[in-house]
C-alpha cells in the first residue's frame, strides 16, 4: 500500500529521503562515539639481560562481555558495582570501567609480554616478525584463563583477538643508532653490488673484445699464402 503511494509521488518520495537524510545527519553528531574506553597506552618491557632495554609494544585486544543474563547480573554485583564500570548520563565509559578492564585484562596482558620478552634481546624483540607472532599466541593462550581466574573462576569474557603491532624502542637515541647502522649496512651491500656489475661488465666487454680480435686478424695460413710468390 505505502509503496504504490510512493511510487505514484515520486516528488513527494524524494523531499521524505531527504528530510529523513538530514535528520540522521543532525542525529548522528550527538551520538557518544566513545563507546569503549581509549587505548591503553603501549606496554613497557625489558628485553633479556644479555642486551637489556626498554621497547614498547602496543597491543589491541578485543573480547566479548557474557549475553547470559544471570551471569551479567551477577558480573553487575560483584565487579561493576564494585568498579563503578557503566556508562555515565552522557552513554560514555567511566573511569570504573576502564579500571575493571585494566584489573581483568591489562594487567594479565602485561605480565605475558614481559615473561616473553625476558627471553629475547632487544633487537630481536624490535626487528624479529617471529617475537611478535610469539607475544600475540601468548596473549591469545593466556588472557582466557588468566580473565576467569580473576573473576572468581566465571567466565565473562570470552572470543580474545589479540593483535601485536610492532615494538619500538623507548630510547630514540637508540633507535636512531640502529637505523643509521642498518643503513650503513645496506650502503655497504649496494657498494659491494656495484662492484660485482662493474667487474662483470668489464669482463664481457674483454670477451667480446677477444672475440672481435679472433675473427679479425688473419690465421697462419693466410700469412703463410699472402708471402707465396705467384705462379705467374
Amino acid at each position: 500500500m505505502f509503496t504504490h503511494f510512493f511510487i505514484a509521488r515520486p516528488i513527494f518520495a524524494a523531499v521524505v529521503s531527504l528530510v529523513i537524510t538530514i535528520i540522521g545527519a543532525i542525529g548522528y553528531r550527538g551520538l557518544a562515539v566513545n563507546q569503549l574506553p581509549e587505548i591503553a597506552p603501549p606496554t613497557i618491557v625489558v628485553s633479556n639481560a644479555s642486551a637489556p632495554a626498554e621497547l614498547q609494544v602496543p597491543v589491541v585486544i578485543t573480547f566479548d562481555l557474557t549475553t547470559n543474563c544471570d551471569m551479567l547480573m551477577d558480573f553487575h554485583r560483584d565487579f561493576g558495582t564494585k568498579y563503578q564500570g557503566w556508562l555515565d548520563d552522557d552513554g560514555l565509559v567511566t573511569t570504573g570501567w576502564v579500571n575493571l578492564l585494566r584489573y581483568v585484562i591489562g594487567q594479565p596482558a602485561e605480565q605475558v609480554l614481559i615473561s616473553v620478552a625476558q627471553k629475547y634481546t632487544w633487537r630481536e624483540i624490535w626487528n624479529d616478525e617471529k617475537v611478535r607472532i610469539e607475544f600475540q599466541n601468548a596473549l591469545r593462550d593466556a588472557l582466557p584463563g588468566a580473565s576467569k581466574a580473576r573473576t572468581d573462576g566465571r567466565e565473562f569474557f570470552t572470543n580474545f583477538q589479540v593483535t601485536v603491532l610492532n615494538p619500538d624502542p623507548v630510547d630514540e637515541g637508540l633507535k636512531e643508532a640502529i637505523i643509521a647502522e642498518q643503513k650503513a649496512i645496506a650502503d655497504a651491500r649496494a657498494a659491494d653490488v656495484a662492484k660485482v656489475a662493474r667487474a662483470y661488465r668489464g669482463s664481457v666487454l674483454t670477451a667480446w673484445y677477444l672475440i672481435c680480435l679472433l675473427y679479425t686478424s688473419p690465421s697462419p695460413r693466410d700469412r703463410t699464402r699472402s708471402r707465396m710468390p705467384s705462379s705467374a
